[in-house]
Parts: structure tokens; sequence; C-alpha cells
């Protein structure tokens, strides 16, 4: 069975110049999973790294981004982005795909990893106001329910509910989804 594995923003966008002389590093999760990125990567499309990182902050001082709520492998996922222009929702995984039967007895592969990866992503990118990474994921949630015939649990459903404001692109999107999933069949 293939499966696709990743969701790549095709959108045309103006080459990033990275001036690799300037580096911060982010400190990521409750045990403070260390990444080391250019600073211009950080900036270009979030409001959020270009406060950080300007002088008026000690951490824009100091070279170093504290985010202790946020996912390791959701940063993770942000920087491959950045970098790459690519989201991959197995990230590291490949060995662990699982499989599920649809109600017709078809193999389907299971969202449940990476439905948990695109909502702390998701989290993430809202938090760091970063709509272009927002975007690429919500993406990646209709590939990814189309793909499986799932939609998020409720437990990833209350995550987004309860971090994300009532304009979220993700949380609309669920809302729908779930109204549309529900509706007897007529």
């Amino acid at each position: 069975m293939a499966t696709p594995t990743s969701v790549q923003d095709t959108r045309p966008t103006k080459r990033l110049k990275i001036d690799y002389g300037h580096e911060v590093s982010v400190l990521v999760g409750d045990t403070g999973q260390r990444f080391v990125v250019h600073k211009d990567v950080l900036c270009t499309n979030s409001p959020f790294f270009q406060a950080a990182c300007s002088k008026n902050w000690r951490e824009g001082r100091e070279k170093v981004i504290r985010l202790p709520d946020h996912a390791p492998i959701a940063f993770s996922m942000y920087v491959d982005w950045r970098y790459q222009g690519v989201v991959d929702l197995w990230q590291g995984d490949e060995n662990q795909r699982t499989v599920r039967r649809d109600t017709q007895g078809n193999e389907r592969a299971a969202g449940g990893l990476r439905f948990d990866r695109l909502i702390d992503s998701y989290i993430l990118g809202d938090m760091l106001q970063d709509h272009k990474f927002c975007n690429v994921l919500i993406d990646a949630c209709f590939d990814l329910i189309e793909e499986t015939l799932q939609i998020p649990h409720y437990g990833n459903i209350n995550r987004i509910f309860n971090t994300s404001p009532e304009t979220s692109k993700l949380r609309q999107l669920l809302v729908h989804t779930m109204a549309f999933a529900s509706k007897p069949e007529t």
C-alpha cells in the first residue's frame, strides 16, 4: 500500500537569503531539547521570532529562545519545513506505520500519530504566528483525512479548542469535518 508521507508547499516563494553567521539556540519542551537554527530562517515568517530575536529582549541578546510548552517533534517539523519546504508527519517513524481496515475491508493507513504531530505543529505554528506554516498544515490535514478516512480523535480536537482562538482555521476545519461526518446519510 503506497501512502504519502509528507506534504510539500508548492506555492512559489521568494528565495530566502540566509546570513549563515547568525544562529539562535531554541530550547524546546520540558527537557529543553536544543535546536540551532539560522536567525533569518526563524524570523522570515514569524512575528514571534522577529520579536524574540530583537535586541530589545533578553532572548535576542543571549540568542537563546525557550519554548517549554511545545513538543520537540513539532519544532523539528517546523525547522524542516523552513529549510526544505516539506512537512513530514511520519518524521523518523517509517517503521511504525500502522494499518487499519475500513468498513469495506480495504487497508488504510492509520492517522493517529500523524494527527498528533499535525496538531502539535499547528499549535506551535499558531503561537509563532507563522500563517504559511499553518496553511501547509491545513493542507496536510485535508490529505490525512482523505488518506485515512479518519478525523483526529477527541483528545486532539479538545487540544485545538483549548489552545487556539475561535478564528483558528484548523479549529474551523475540524468543526466542519465533524459536522459533515456526523450528518446522517439521506
